[in-house]
């Protein structure tokens, strides 16, 4: 199970004719930064295999990685993410080691966020798209 959970967060939906937000990665992480109750007791099983699955990946040694940030969400990203201020990231966050992968996330008029972390695990083989080279930040990451 923990193995089917994993492969799940890393599928794309897009490909099936999904629109990019409805990619099963985007929905959980989005329940989890809601932190709405009866959304959170919805996804708790699968949430448990996740975070199982998680557990059992070895983690990646510290290195900078890229996040996309698409147009979309700019107003909210210049709102709470300023040089010199801490900030707190809510659910699991995917980042890549290719910053290529980040601007396609990125999109046209989005940006790339270069973010150096410790506690970060590799879902690479547990992905179709192998080459986005995928890790995930865990629950609750701080950034200065």
């Amino acid at each position: 199970m923990h193995a089917f959970a994993l492969v799940c967060y890393a599928l794309h939906m897009v490909q099936f004719g999904a629109a990019p937000t409805q990619n099963f990665f985007s929905l959980i992480e989005r329940v989890l930064q809601s932190r709405e109750p009866a959304l959170m007791d919805l996804v708790q099983g699968y949430m448990h295999y996740l975070f199982r699955g998680i557990n059992c990946i070895p983690p990646a040694a510290e290195r900078v990685l890229y996040r996309g940030v698409p147009r979309g969400k700019l107003d909210a990203f210049r709102t709470h993410y300023q040089s010199g201020r801490r900030a707190h990231w809510s659910g699991i966050t995917t980042v890549s080691s290719a910053e290529g992968v980040a601007k396609r996330f990125a999109g046209a008029g989005g940006i790339v966020i270069e973010v150096t972390a410790r506690m970060t695990c590799s879902i690479k083989e547990w992905s179709v798209f192998q080459e986005e080279e995928l890790l995930l930040l865990e629950d609750g990451p701080l950034f200065d």
